[in-house]
C-alpha cells in the first residue's frame, strides 16, 4: 500500500445515494415548475399579467427567468456527472507512479503526520 494511497480521497456520495441526485432535484423542482405554470395558465393568470403589462417587462423576466432555470439545470447535470466521475475514480483505485512529485508528497504526509518539523523544510 503506498503512502498516499487514500490520501486525498473524499466521501462525496454515501451508499444508498442515488446516482445524479444533483440533476434530480432540479428534475424534481422543475415538475413542481410546470405543474404551478400549467394551474397560472388554466386560470388565466399568465395571460392576465402579461396582457395587463403595458412595458412588456414582465415577458422579458419570464423568458430571463426559463433562461436561468434551464443553465441551472444544466449545471446540475454538470455537478452530477463530475460526482460520478470522482466515485468511479474511488472505486478503480488508481496506482500513484514513482517521481518526484509522489515523493515530495509522501514526505509532506510522514511529516504531518509526525509533528515534529515544519512541512516546507527539508
Amino acid at each position: 500500500m503506498s503512502a498516499l494511497q487514500g490520501f486525498y480521497k473524499i466521501k462525496i456520495m454515501q451508499t444508498g445515494t442515488p446516482r445524479f441526485s444533483v440533476f434530480l432535484s432540479w428534475l424534481a423542482f422543475l415538475g413542481l415548475l410546470v405543474f404551478a405554470l400549467f394551474i397560472a395558465w388554466d386560470k388565466g393568470w399568465l395571460m392576465t399579467v402579461w396582457t395587463s403589462d403595458l412595458s412588456r417587462l414582465s415577458i422579458v423576466i419570464s423568458l430571463s427567468f426559463v433562461v436561468a432555470t434551464l443553465f441551472a439545470g444544466w449545471r446540475a447535470f454538470d455537478i452530477s456527472r463530475q460526482i460520478e466521475f470522482v466515485v468511479l475514480a474511488q472505486d478503480s483505485n488508481p496506482t500513484v507512479p514513482d517521481s518526484i512529485v509522489f515523493w515530495h508528497f509522501s514526505n509532506l504526509q510522514q511529516k504531518a503526520k509526525a509533528g515534529t518539523a515544519l512541512l516546507n523544510s527539508e
